[in-house]
């Protein structure tokens, strides 16, 4: 065993580079040396000078820790970073330069940056961006998002069949396209929720889809469990910045005994806190191919429907406005097909 390296990747950033020294192998130091010889006679770069030119040429950060002590606190630094980290999209005009030097300031006391220094742009790429006069903002004109093209010609209804992966959900292991279908899952994660939210930002709005759900049951004494315990999944709404609401069903497949609710999920740092709008509700779902979901909200009523049948009426004021998508809280995964959403 020589040297350990570890990097990650978000959005194709490094954020992380990780060196562990053997000391069987090499000694590494933050000399001035550029080469170093391991105890087999063979010279190698100076990993110190190597990762804090990587650090300063691409913004990652770099660590050089000798024992699993400071291994494990190079990773929490890591960790850290992933969790405060800040995407920023760049749009040059255009240009014959390949290459950009850039600079990224934040402007309060005491923060850290990492950030590359330069930016480059494939030969191959051939597409102008196109901005609104005199602003920084990428026209809709030439660049759609790729919902649009599941609008309605007058661009008020929105139809996701998810047959097209190209039209714009997050795409990867945990929420992903399936064969006429979008599939949320938290059984290969250790994550307590999924959620995935696209499309239009809608404020009062009527969302339907249809849900066929494969949750792991958690029953004491015949009773199912309510809190984190419960795996449910459902519809969110007014997803945005500050949180969401949640339509919940809970139940086995194949059993007609369903139970719904809706929660408000208020953000709170990295975590949310979470409230019942309207609790635990038995529903009777006949055996079908999936269930019929529906939320309509209008200003701050909310009304709830199962296999068109309203089942639970509430109010609440906190979210205004926002994506619809879906969630899958706890263990399980659940196939959702044919979003219908239209303003009300």
């Amino acid at each position: 065993m020589s040297i350990a390296f570890w990097v990650s990747k978000v959005l194709s950033a490094p954020i992380g580079v990780i060196c562990l020294a053997i000391p069987s192998v090499v000694t590494v130091t933050r000399r001035a040396e550029p080469r170093l010889t391991l105890v087999s006679g063979h010279d190698i770069d100076n990993p110190a000078i190597v990762f804090e030119r990587l650090m300063k040429e691409s913004g990652v950060q770099s660590s050089l820790p000798s024992t699993e002590r400071g291994l494990d606190e190079a990773l929490r630094a890591v960790s850290n970073t992933m969790r405060a980290q800040y995407t920023l999209a760049y749009y040059p005009e255009q240009s014959s330069t390949k290459l950009r030097k850039i600079e990224v300031r934040v402007d309060r006391p005491g923060a850290h940056v990492f950030a590359g220094r330069f930016v480059g742009s494939d030969s191959n790429v051939s597409e102008v961006v196109h901005f609104e006069e005199g602003t920084c903002t990428v026209s809709p004109r030439f660049h759609p998002y790729p919902y649009e093209s599941k609008l309605s010609p007058n661009g008020m209804i929105y139809r996701e069949d998810f047959t097209d992966p190209r039209s714009g959900w997050p795409n990867h292991e945990t929420s992903h396209y399936v064969s006429g279908g979008y599939q949320l899952s938290t059984v290969t994660t250790f994550r307590q929720n999924v959620i995935a939210a696209y499309g239009p930002w809608w404020t009062d709005f009527r969302a339907s889809v249809n849900v066929n759900a494969v949750l792991s049951s958690f029953v004491v004494d015949g009773e199912p469990q309510a809190g984190p315990l419960r795996p449910a999944a459902g519809v969110v709404f007014r997803f945005n910045q500050d949180g969401y609401y949640a339509l919940l069903m809970n139940g086995v497949a194949g059993k007609n005994d369903w139970s719904v609710k809706v929660v408000k999920r208020e953000f709170q740092s990295d975590s949310y806190t979470e409230k019942d709008i309207v609790p635990w509700t038995r529903v009777f779902i006949a055996a079908r191919s999936g269930t019929d979901l529906s939320v309509e909200e209008i200003r701050d009523q909310i009304l709830i429907f199962v296999n068109g049948q309203k089942v639970i009426s509430a109010r609440d004021d906190t979210f205004d406005q926002g994506y619809v998508g879906f969630v899958v809280s706890g263990p399980g995964r659940a196939t959702f097909r044919n979003l219908l959403v239209e303003p009300k």
